[in-house]
């Protein structure tokens, strides 16, 4: 997967987990550009030159449940799907209906990076884009400017090129928001369809890249396909869940014991520290939670000369 399709999934993934009111709009608008080539995203006459902020935010509220809807469809087992089919499938339908063909003229290549800075595009890929650009208009018959030091007033002149569209390209244009993430997944599922099997005895690729959290449902998009199964919030409490059970009661004890001496002032824990008492209780904690590391990285902060955990 390269990394712009990882972007998408994981904007989609983002904008699917949020509610209407709280869309990250800036993060929704570069997953909806990384949707369609850099050449309608950054034309003068796209989608996003035609849409103001309201609108925009509008049909982002508008469209995120079913977004939401359809990525679940996607991720749901076979014998599952009877129930989100219609309303995943008329989505897709709806706005499949809406791309069309049409002819755009590539942005000049000195505007490309301004076009595109607010999408949040790599180095890499706006120089790329840039070089395209330059491609286009290197090879297109057109009108150029008179050469340098002319008369003022001086027509044109007409450089030929190869290109048979001139600085134009086709492109899909799209009518509103939601049109490049339905043509993004049709994409992706052909792409899945027409993939090249592997051995027989591996397990397929699954057709999108993300799951759901079995404990709070989340969406997730996981940096590496089947090294998890819970989202970073249940994974963490799931680990500390089972930390806890396998824990001695006394490291429990010990573990609050270093935490509120930790705490503690530092002029304060610095006099308890000088105490018989405490001093003691401090040195059966060394030695009775060697292989703790929860314990070990308290004392390590309080600076009380512990062995570096493993």
């Amino acid at each position: 997967m390269d990394a712009r399709t990882k972007r998408i999934w994981g904007g989609l993934v983002s904008y699917a987990n949020s509610t209407p009111t709280t869309i990250d709009m800036d993060k929704f608008r570069r997953t909806v550009a990384y949707c369609m080539p850099w050449y309608v995203a950054a034309g003068p006459l796209g989608l996003f030159a035609f849409l103001r902020e309201e609108e925009e935010l509008r049909q982002a509220q508008q469209h995120q449940p079913l977004v939401q809807g359809l990525l679940r469809w996607l991720i749901t087992k076979p014998e599952e799907r009877a129930g989100v089919f219609q309303e995943a499938c008329g989505f897709l339908y709806e706005h499949m209906q809406h791309i069309k063909w049409r002819l755009v003229e590539v942005e000049r290549p000195e505007h490309i990076e301004e076009e595109l800075k607010r999408f949040n595009y790599t180095t890499a890929e706006l120089e790329s884009f840039h070089e395209l650009a330059e491609r286009y208009w290197a090879d297109a018959t057109r009108w150029a400017s008179p050469p340098p030091g002319s008369q003022p007033g001086s027509p044109g002149v007409l450089k030929k090129g190869n290109s048979l569209l001139g600085i134009s390209t086709p492109a899909k244009q799209y009518d509103d928001l939601a049109d490049p993430i339905c043509d993004f997944f049709l994409t992706e599922y052909q792409k899945y369809r027409e993939r090249e099997y592997g051995r027989m005895d591996k397990k397929p690729a699954p057709l999108v890249p993300i799951f759901a959290c079995p404990n709070c449902k989340k969406l997730v998009m996981p940096e590496r396909i089947g090294r998890r199964k819970y989202c970073s919030d249940c994974s963490n409490k799931a680990r500390a869940k089972s930390y806890l059970e396998k824990a001695s009661p006394d490291e429990g004890r010990d573990y609050q014991w270093l935490y509120r001496l930790k705490k503690a002032r530092p002029e304060l824990r610095r006099a308890r520290l000088r105490q018989q008492k405490v001093q003691e209780r401090l040195a059966e904690i060394k030695a009775r939670q060697q292989d703790s590391h929860r314990c070990k990285e308290l004392m390590r902060r309080m600076g009380l000369h512990v062995a570096p955990t493993n």
